[in-house]
This record gives structure tokens, sequence and C-alpha cells, in this order.
């Protein structure tokens, strides 16, 4: 946990040295453990704030490589990283100037790790691109055995937020405020500095029909021809999968005499970013590492749960920097309805070989519930009720948890929604051997 520490160390012209252990005057978080989810714009800022702060336990997570494009914003990283991946070089730069802070980074998707891996920290900074990833790690924090705080942080423009995630208290979390991140008019996400707006609405007409201008060739590239194509799903995260966008679409425009953009543009359509000026990476990665230190300070070698609920009043943070200099820290409460905040949840286990009629005789005698519906965040995988029987969702109980993975319905560690009628309706977390 958080020790508290007073210490007063003389540096050089008032810098930090290469090698030299940061101290403070007044507080010394060198046993907090952080990880740090996401080595973009934001985790870059968030790593080198948390040096800074003498957190000597960092573990980073991301499975992105180093782009050109990265290194107007991204400090850690040089044109000899460049195909590289990001947590790896931050580990070994940060160990190269930094040999007495203890860092490990791990080459993979966050939604990879089981609930073991999260309870060997004290924070987790979510520096992430997508919703996904931030409602897994929501979900995490409230299954854990553990008591561990999830701070959210993403960019726009010259926006920047940070939300605070604590079990224990009367605040909302992820789930609660999804509405804020997916059609709530703008996502608040940050992988790299950029940050992913609401789209503009683009009629299908000119996307099928006679394209205007370059837009409209990259999302026929993206809608249209890459499943008819190329016979797969769309990746916006897997590079080669732009490339070809990019060539489809300039060749489309070539066919209808428009002026073609260059890489970079399409890059920008197909993930729809906003670029992000540094100083709101900045200024939001420094909101965010902050909120440690504001539990920390109060809590010297105290229960990090009294601490946090004692000492922060607020849920959510609002940055804007466009017309000057606006912070917001404000209240969030929990949806009543929440699944996550106020529901039941359970965690079970079984192998690939079991059929899915097994988890669901399982369910229902160990609540007794018949009439139920079970579903994943993108998937209804069996619903039966007394107005609905589905003959699809029926035969669905013959299939084994392995054709579910294979067919892309279920992940080998998933969270399940089982909703009934009544009141009833809580969150499976399932595992698969």
């Amino acid at each position: 946990m958080v020790h508290m520490r007073r210490e007063r160390k003389k540096k050089k012209g008032g810098l930090i040295n290469r090698g030299e252990e940061v101290t403070y005057t007044h507080i010394h978080m060198d046993s907090t453990k952080v990880l740090v989810v996401g080595c973009g714009g934001l985790g870059n800022e968030v790593v080198k704030n948390l040096i800074h702060q003498n957190v000597k336990d960092i573990t980073v997570v991301d499975h992105d490589t180093v782009e050109l494009s990265n290194l107007s914003r991204q400090f850690f990283f040089t044109c000899d990283d460049i195909g590289r991946n990001k947590a790896v070089v931050i580990e070994e730069k940060i160990k190269e100037r930094y040999p007495y802070i203890n860092i490990t980074s791990f080459v993979q998707n966050v939604e990879s790790f089981d609930t073991n891996f999260f309870e060997n920290f004290d924070f987790i900074m979510g520096c992430l691109d997508n919703i996904s990833s931030r409602m897994y790690l929501n979900n995490v924090v409230f299954t854990l055995r553990k008591d561990v705080i999830y701070i959210d942080g993403g960019v726009e423009g010259f926006r920047g937020s940070v939300k605070i995630v604590d079990r224990g208290s009367h605040f909302a979390c992820v789930q609660c405020t999804i509405g804020n991140y997916a059609g709530g008019g703008y996502q608040l996400n940050d992988l790299g500095g950029e940050g992913i707006g609401e789209a503009d609405t683009v009629p299908v007409c000119s996307i099928a029909g006679r394209p205007t201008n370059f837009t409209h060739c990259v999302l026929h590239a993206m809608h249209v021809a890459f499943e008819k194509i190329r016979k797969e799903k769309l990746n916006v995260n897997d590079r080669t999968h732009v490339l070809w966008i990019h060539e489809e679409a300039k060749r489309r425009a070539k066919q209808f005499h428009i002026d073609h953009e260059d890489y970079h543009v399409t890059r920008q359509i197909v993930q729809n970013t906003i670029p992000t000026t540094i100083s709101t990476l900045m200024v939001t990665s420094s909101l965010m590492t902050c909120q440690i230190q504001t539990i920390a300070s109060q809590m010297g070698r105290g229960n990090l749960r009294v601490v946090s609920k004692r000492s922060l009043d607020y849920s959510d943070i609002l940055y804007v920097g466009d017309n000057g200099f606006y912070l917001l820290h404000y209240k969030i409460y929990k949806n009543q309805q929440c699944i996550i905040c106020n529901r039941k949840r359970i965690h079970v286990v079984f192998k690939r070989s079991d059929k899915f009629s097994q988890f669901v005789a399982y369910i229902r005698k160990k609540y007794g519930l018949e009439q139920m519906s079970i579903s994943t965040d993108s998937t209804i995988l069996f619903m039966a009720s007394r107005w609905f029987v589905g003959k699809v969702y029926e035969e669905r109980l013959s299939t084994t948890f392995g054709q579910l993975v294979d067919s892309g319905k279920v992940k080998e560690r998933d969270q399940l929604n089982v909703q009934t009628e009544g009141e009833i309706s809580f969150l499976v977390l399932l595992d698969l051997e």
C-alpha cells in the first residue's frame, strides 16, 4: 500500500539526474502498485507523472506498436522505435533511466487477463481507445477480493475527462454512465492522444452511389467493399486493414475524378479521430495521477477503503481548454438499475467441451428460474418466456462452449447478463478451461 515519509533531497540545478531517485517533501508513494492500461499519448503522460510522484511499482499493458504519427506527442518513442511494441519500449527506457523503478510490460489485450492479475495493484489507470476494454476494467474492479480503484481518462480535442470508479462509494461506475461514451453526443477516448467522437451523418446513398468527396470513398471502402471483396470483418485497429481501405478509397476516388488524400486522413476517417493537443494530454493525465496522490496524502499506512471514501467527494472531472481553462469536479450517483453496481454477480467455470445446456441447467437449478434471457454485450444467447419460445435459442442448448467461442458468440472470459421477467437480474462472470 501507500507509505508516507517526509524527505528532502537537493537536486543539481533543480533537475532530476539520470538514475537519481525522485523524492518529495510531503509524500512518498514507493509502495503503491499501479497498472497503466494503454501506452499512447495519455499513457505516456501518466507513466511520466507516476515516476515523478515516486511510484516505484508500475505495470504497463498495450498490444499496439509505435507509428510515425505517434512521435509528435508520445515522448517515450523515437524513430528507432517505429514498429516496436509500445509497452516494451516504455519498460526498456524507464529501466535504463530510472533503474530503481520496478516496471513490467505486457504485450496483450487487457481483456485477456483474469481477475487474479488485477488483484496485484492498488490503482488501475485506464488510457484506452475503446468502450469494450473500459467496460471490462469497470466490471473487474467489482469482482476482485481486494479494493482496487479504477481511474479512467479520455481526451477529445481540447476536452479531457477523468472518472474515478470506487466500488465502495455511492458514485456511478462506467456502466451507469455508458451513455457518456456511446451515443451520448461524443466519446472521450485515448490511445495515442486521439479522441473518438460521433461520426457525422452521411446518407447511405452517398456511400453506395456516386461519391462527391474522398470521405465518401473511404466510407464505401469500409462499409461496402471490404467485406464484399476480402470476406472478413474490418478491424479498424489493424494497420493492414486500414491500408487496404486507403488504397481502395484511392481507386474509387480516381474512378470518379476526386482528389485523394494521404494515408493519415484515411486513418482519421476510419477511426473517426479528433486530433488532440499535447496540453490536453498533460492536463488530463495530471488530473488522473493527482487522484492517487489525493488518496495517498490522507492515507499513510491506513486502509484504502476508509481513505478513498473520506477524501473524494466527486466521481468525475471535466476539463475544457479551447476557451480559457475550465475545470469542473462533479458527482454522478449510482444508477439503481445498474447490473454492475447494484445487482448480484456470480463467478462460474466451465470447460470448452461443456454444452451450453449445462450452464442453463446450472442457473435454473441454483436460482429456481425457468423463464429468463441470457446475453452478452452483443448477442442474445438464450431466451425463454411465457410469450416467446425461440427455436434458435432452444437449438443452441446443444452447442458446446467451444463452438460458441469459435463462432464469436462468447469469449473464453466473458460476462453474461441473466435477466428474468421479475426483479431478478445478475451478471455471470464466465471462465472457460
